[in-house]
């Protein structure tokens, strides 16, 4: 083939020139070195299928041809590319359109760039509607805006391995005065806008090159893409438009950054970003304290926008026809605009947290059924109605709201209207208002007029003044006043007349109503001192009130003499008596497998739920029932050499490596003969009563099975938490399973880092729980954990708390641990399952919100003061405290003790143990 190729190659050269031109015409070539076009033999009618199209100046530096018959056009040379401006999306295939190829515009199927040509012009493929495949090679130092603008089936464009994107400049389009302008690495203006088939099934950051450092003004508008933005690390810039409409879109953090550029018209001086509008983006993470202007308007997939603490206003219509269902209006911002939310259809709850400023009309169209304002926010409105229709007719008002809760302030700026009509207006309109929760300084808003349709009441507050009459509230079904410490004008007429006879009224100690009489002006309505007691308006009658782990008895004196009474009457007042109702504990002993060798180890599990009688567990005693197959019990690693063992002398022998709301241990017994064996538990209170029992049968072989050889893999599972598994170079990934947790078989030694990421401020955390079959040396507080795969299935989980729970008492143990079967522990048998277990009682027990008394005046001061201050017998000087009338009373009601054993007198501080506050609160309930 080389010898043929060179024969005719010596015989061209010796033929004379006019046959060499002869033989060249209508032949393109493909490198700038070959022979140039001269053309065709054709009429002036008949289009031509190559040509030059080199930029100003350097023509032929850059050449093009069209095969008819594949339909790919063909560019080559060495140079740049002409731009072809002007052209606008209706000047497509016109006489404006000045590109050489436009007679095959609705023809070509492919565009091939060449190496060698080192720009491609502006508009250059633009509104080809048959193009489905093109290229841009390495060679391309500078990419024009609007390349392949409404190329609508374009399907496939290949980026040369390694390509440099060059700076330019985005101007925005149509920008004056090179104002938002921006200089960097990014996809030009429009390069791909409206390409509605690009990018299905890609990610753009893995087919974008790695160069490349943002997206300009509507650069891949419409197309199909999905967008990593969480792990792009080099965006630096996004033009106005640059993903809008694009319908594959999830998650985006706004950051400081990021730099957005902003499209002016004569409505925005500033210019609007635009970036996502219209966009299927699902969720708006906000870190910054300015949004650029209408960033995701219309998005109407987006149905979560975190705001932090980060903006300081929400502009007009910023957030408009979004599908957001909730949002938290945070401290950080002062004011909201007009038509902030406007046909924000699914926006069902808004809860203000700071002082804030309504203008205009913000939530027109909106579906809101809960309206919060928190304690210490403070809400103004400039106009008569921030929830009325806007413009008429299009965006109706708001009538759909359901439950109000005012706790912080709802005030007018306008000098011409009161605050009551602007309650008025955004309220009485919702037919739908039943729900109403206001603190004590809002209830001179709480009118008829108002909340026409009100059928429960909730009042916050010190002083609960009823300044107006709940006459003419007729669907009143009840009035929550647990949450006042003091009530005024109770009955004065405000409960009078038109009143719902049936209503009933909570309050949470007698002593908060003023006056001797109890009950209510004319008699209406049912009162109930619900006395630490929990409302649940779902329910009625003594039903509505509940207490956790308390069941109550309803009597019409607080002396609670008589007989107890089952129905409220109207008229009248029933005082609640609470009494504890005992949960018994449960067991559940288990084995771990079914079959067991002899001399082998087995794994007994045992879980316990304490109830109510975590008391008796801790003073009790634990028993082990088993024949004499059994060689030995060990718990960590310490023999049992006794069948029973009182709790305080098996903490001696604990290890803890875990916290649980149940209690958990693991024995390891081993069998010194084959058959089937009863391995029984039993826990006794102090007395050798039984508090629960449960037991399990194991399997012991004689000898061991034909075993298979080792895979040298082993089961990881990990709960509430992520991980990364590396061996050596490596990387192992976790299936979730349909528990939501993460499985992943796993290699002796590999790396494992697990990491627990709080999905919520109040929840913060705390420490691993690790059960293995081997011993594994870590600390379960660090996190993230790094440990290497032990050989055997292991399941680690993450343990939170609540965050504003303050670490108050050192891990006996430390916070190193060497975790494995034997040192999972039993919580019955140590010091930190006493502290958890009266932890979880005491938290129970105590009303919601309650801190643990941890000396004797915080324990009085919590008995006394549940008890409603009552004044002690003893005469104590005029300036005595509470701590002293509280310790007082305590003593003479033999709650504390006056004196110690030897004498001495207590002190105030005296720490008191967490079974000494479950002693005196139990004996204070019966009082």
């Amino acid at each position: 083939m080389i010898s043929a190729a060179l024969a005719v190659s010596m015989a061209v050269s010796m033929m004379p020139a006019t046959a060499v031109s002869a033989f060249a015409e209508g032949t393109s070539t493909n490198t700038a070195e070959t022979t140039t076009v001269t053309g065709k033999n054709s009429t002036e009618s008949e289009a031509k299928t190559y040509g030059y199209c080199g930029a100003e100046n350097q023509k032929e530096s850059v050449q093009w041809k069209y095969d008819e018959s594949t339909k790919v056009l063909t560019i080559f040379g060495n140079g740049p590319m002409a731009d072809y401006n002007g052209i606008a999306d209706t000047d497509v295939g016109t006489d404006n359109d000045l590109r050489p190829w436009k007679p095959y515009l609705d023809q070509i199927t492919e565009v091939h760039i060449e190496e060698g040509v080192t720009a491609i012009g502006n508009s250059a493929f633009r509104g080809m509607k048959a193009l489905k495949k093109a290229n841009i090679p390495a060679s391309i130092r500078d990419l024009g805006d609007y390349i392949f603008r409404h190329d609508e089936v374009l399907e496939e464009v290949i980026w040369a391995e390694g390509f440099e994107a060059a700076e330019t400049t985005d101007v925005d389009s149509n920008q004056n005065a090179n104002q938002n302008v921006y200089t960097g690495k990014y996809l030009p203006t429009s390069m791909f806008d409206y390409c509605y088939e690009l990018g299905k099934g890609k990610e753009l950051t893995k087919w974008l090159p790695k160069s490349f450092e943002g997206v300009g003004c509507a650069a891949v508008r419409g197309t199909q893409f999905t967008v990593d933005f969480d792990h792009w690390s080099n965006l630096k810039y996004i033009g106005a438009y640059a993903f809008s409409t694009m319908p594959n879109l999830e998650s985006f953090t706004l950051t400081d950054d990021i730099k957005f550029g902003l499209r002016k018209n004569s409505q925005v001086p500033e210019g609007a970003s635009n970036a996502f509008q219209g966009s299927g983006l699902k969720k708006l993470i906000v870190r910054t304290e300015k949004l650029p202007y209408a960033i995701v308007r219309d998005c109407e997939n987006l149905s979560v926008i975190d705001l932090g603490n980060n903006p300081t206003s929400i502009r007009d219509s910023e957030f408009k026809g979004t599908a957001i269902e909730e949002i938290d209006i945070p401290k950080s911002v002062t004011k909201v605009d007009a038509w902030a939310f406007a046909n924000c259809r699914n926006l069902k709850r808004v809860t203000f947290y700071g002082e804030t400023a309504l203008h205009h009309v913000p939530f027109p169209a909106c579906g809101i059924e809960t309206f919060i304002i928190e304690e210490g926010a403070k809400i103004t409105s400039d106009d008569s109605n921030p929830f009325r229709e806007q413009p008429t007719g299009s965006y109706p008002a708001v009538t759909s709201l359901k439950n109000v809760e005012i706790l912080g302030t709802l005030n007018t700026s306008r000098t011409d209207m009161t605050t009551e009509t602007l309650w008025k207006n955004m309220f009485s309109p919702s037919e739908q208002l039943k729900e109403v929760t206001v603190s004590d300084a809002n209830l001179q808003y709480v009118k008829a007029e108002t909340f026409p349709k009100m059928e429960n009441l909730k009042v916050v507050g010190d002083d609960a003044t009823f300044e107006a009459s709940l006459a003419g509230c007729t669907n009143l079904k009840t009035v929550d006043l647990t949450g006042c410490k003091k009530i005024a004008s109770y009955a004065a007429g405000c409960f009078g007349d038109g009143m719902n006879d049936s209503t009933v009224i909570y309050v949470n100690d007698a002593s908060a109503i003023p006056g001797s009489d109890t009950g209510i002006s004319n008699r209406h309505g049912i009162v109930m001192v619900v006395k630490g007691g929990t409302v649940n308006t779902d329910k009625t009658g003594f039903d509505s009130v509940t207490k956790a782990g308390c069941t109550a008895k309803w009597y019409e004196n607080a002396d609670f003499t008589g007989e107890a009474v089952t129905t409220p009457e109207i008229g009248k007042t029933y005082y609640a008596k609470w009494e504890v109702t005992p949960v018994a504990a449960t067991m559940d002993v288990t084995t771990s497998k079914s079959d067991y060798l002899v001399n082998t180890p087995v794994d007994v599990n045992i879980a316990i739920a304490p109830g109510t009688d975590m008391y008796k567990i801790l003073n009790g005693s634990v028993a082990l029932t088993y024949g004499d197959e059994v060689e030995k019990v060990e718990l960590n690693g310490k023999e049992l050499t006794e069948k029973e063992y009182t709790v305080q002398e098996l903490a001696q022998k604990m290890e803890l490596t875990s916290r649980s709301s149940n209690i958990k241990a693991t024995l390891n017994v081993t069998y010194k003969k084959a058959g089937k064996f009863d391995f029984d538990v039993a826990l006794k209170d102090a007395k050798g009563a039984q508090i629960c029992a449960d037991g399990t049968q194991v399997v012991v072989a004689e000898e061991a099975a034909e075993l298979t050889p080792a895979t040298k893999l082993y089961t990881l599972t990990v709960k509430n938490a992520d991980v990364t598994i590396k061996n050596g170079d490596e990387e192992i990934k976790a299936e979730k399973n349909d528990k939501g947790e993460l499985i992943a078989k796993v290699p002796e030694k590999a790396d494992v880092t697990v990491t627990y990421t709080s999905q919520s401020d109040a929840v913060a955390f705390d420490q691993w729980t690790i059960t293995t079959d081997e011993t594994l040396d870590v600390d379960v507080k660090n996190n993230p954990l790094k440990f290497q795969m032990p050989a055997g299935g292991m399941t680690i989980e993450a343990m939170t708390k609540d965050a504003s729970i303050e670490e108050d008492e050192p891990n006996i143990l430390g916070t190193a641990a060497v975790v494995g079967t034997a040192a999972a522990g039993t919580a019955i048998l140590a010091w930190q399952g006493y502290q958890l277990g009266t932890e979880l009682y005491l938290k129970t027990a105590l009303p919601a919100g309650t801190a643990i008394p941890t000396n004797r005046a915080e324990l009085a001061l919590l008995v006394w003061n549940h008890a409603g201050k009552p004044a002690p017998a003893a005469v104590l000087p005029a300036d005595a405290t509470d701590t002293q009338k509280a310790i007082a009373w305590a003593v003479e009601n033999d709650l504390l003790k006056a004196a110690k054993d030897n004498g001495e007198t207590y002190v105030d501080t005296d720490s008191v143990s967490r079974v000494e506050v479950i002693r005196v609160w139990n004996k204070a309930q019966e009082k």
